[in-house]
């Protein structure tokens, strides 16, 4: 099992979507306005919080495949086909329960103009509708996850977002921008998505022959299901609370002013939940002294990885979105943009934790940690967003990643090691947060970024182990020959 292969086919598998956002974001807010747009993530927002009904059956299921790794064929088809028709009939229900929540969230939402408060009278059944589609395909990727078969997985993620972000706008481009038009073109993509996922788990299909229903088998995954449900129910609420606040507070244009920034940050924590994913399928079956030694080598590669690029992007955040989109939202959105950039860096220092006590049978630390955090980030966010705007709620996000990685890293015992290693770069990102949004001259803020990026880069070499650093100056030496040649 190679960790190093999954972890690359799952940081393609992440970055060829994110170069299609890039492309797609700046059409979609062009050709159907930032209203529409605002409107269509809240409904996305809206529909992840309903991933619940997935009792947490498919990050279950990754774990249960993990550990039956050596099992026979009729013991993983029983777990399989156990979770895909449990996951079906939650799904529906779901969707039945989505209908009037959904109703009730957009006819309450006061921001929203009435021409296109019309546009929506349909929303509720079309996301009644995915509701289902969302649990099944959640079932087949944790099959795929827990066989580490991270190759087709990926390659299936990368067909069903591509189709996410292309065929709503390619609708758009029409003439079709109305959101009931919108919504089912999302629709189908996300059932095609589904089917890709299906042809990638045919080996598993094939045996339908060999499926039963395991009571057995969905009590044991119901079990570690019912605390990974209780993280998807409220780690969707709590991550979107900021722009459902924003979008009540300050209107739905000021949720595409933090929403895009939010979307590319988040984008951000690519490697650390690709070098978390694949090391899943390990911890499930390693001893406490392996998943120790797993985890703090992780840490390290993101750290090293991470530091300098989230420092780089914050650097050039503001010029890349006065190009991409425009020089007014730029301004308006960057500020909050760079204080998302340092939050989602910390965040990703939470991800191999929180899978590693997902993959050793102890979802409900994981669980537990985020409910304590419910409470009081829904109180900093208000008052951050009424005293700061859309600032303040990306500084009360940084806050929450901050608390959610160093909690995580305790349950797990790696608190002093995640301390030791992140000292230096949590200075760094404190100052270029700081200096980004701080009332400095243009001369000193200049001064200030610089230092912080030499110094960024600096600390990841001194970090990076002598193999790596060897390979780094090998091609270093053989592109300086090539050059030197011609």
């Amino acid at each position: 099992m190679s960790t190093k292969r999954h972890t690359i086919y799952n940081i393609a598998g992440a970055t060829v979507p994110l170069a299609v956002a890039l492309l797609t974001i700046p059409l979609y807010l062009k050709t159907i306005g930032d209203i529409r747009y605002g409107v269509l993530m809240l409904a996305w927002v809206l529909l992840g919080n309903f991933g619940l009904f997935d009792l947490g059956l498919g990050r279950a299921l990754a774990q249960r495949i993990a550990a039956l790794r050596k099992s026979s064929p009729e013991d993983r088809a029983a777990v399989f086909w156990t979770a895909v028709a449990s996951n079906a009939v939650l799904g529906a229900v779901g969707g039945l329960i989505l209908i009037p929540v959904a109703g009730f969230f957009f006819s309450t939402m006061a921001s929203i103009p009435p021409e296109i408060r019309g546009e929506i009278s349909g929303a509720s059944l079309w996301l009644a509708l995915a509701v289902p589609i969302a649990t099944i395909s959640g079932a087949l990727t944790g099959a795929l996850q827990g066989d580490a078969r991270f190759l087709r997985l990926n390659a299936s993620s990368i067909f069903g977002t591509v189709l996410f972000q292309v065929l709503p706008l390619l609708a758009a481009l029409s003439g079709h921008i109305e959101l009931s038009v919108l919504m089912p073109v999302v629709i189908l993509a996300r059932i095609l998505a589904m089917v890709s996922l299906m042809l990638a788990c045919r080996d598993y299909l094939m045996s339908f022959r060999q499926a039963a229903w395991s009571r057995g088998e969905l009590g044991t995954m119901l079990r570690a299901g019912g605390w990974i449900s209780l993280t998807t129910l409220f780690s969707p609420m709590v991550l979107a609370a900021d722009r459902v606040a924003i979008g009540a507070l300050s209107g739905t244009a000021m949720v595409t002013n933090y929403g895009v920034p939010y979307q590319l940050g988040e984008k951000s924590t690519i490697f650390s939940y690709a070098m978390a994913s694949a090391l899943f399928p390990r911890f499930a079956t390693a001893n406490s002294s392996e998943a120790s030694r797993l985890a703090r080598e992780g840490q390290r590669l993101i750290a090293i990885v991470m530091t300098p690029t989230i420092i780089t992007v914050i650097i050039v955040l503001e010029p890349f979105l006065a190009w991409w989109v425009s020089g007014d939202f730029a301004e308006s959105a960057a500020p909050a943009g760079q204080v998302l950039l340092a939050g989602f860096w910390l965040s990703g220092f939470s991800k191999i934790p929180h899978l590693q006590l997902q993959a050793i049978g102890r979802p409900d630390l994981v669980a537990k940690a985020l409910l304590l955090q419910v409470v009081p980030y829904g109180l900093a966010l208000y008052f951050a967003i009424t005293a700061f705007g859309i600032v303040g709620a990306a500084m009360a996000f940084a806050a929450k990643a901050a608390l959610d990685s160093a909690m995580l890293a305790w349950l797990t015992n790696e608190l002093g090691a995640t301390v030791r290693l992140l000292a230096m770069p949590v200075l760094l990102m404190s100052v270029i947060s700081v200096s980004s949004v701080a009332l400095l001259s243009e001369v000193e803020t200049r001064i200030a970024l610089s230092a912080v990026f030499a110094g960024a880069v600096a600390w990841s070499w001194s970090k990076t182990p002598k193999a790596y650093k060897d390979m780094a100056s090998d091609s270093f030496a053989r592109a300086l020959q090539r050059v030197a040649r011609k």
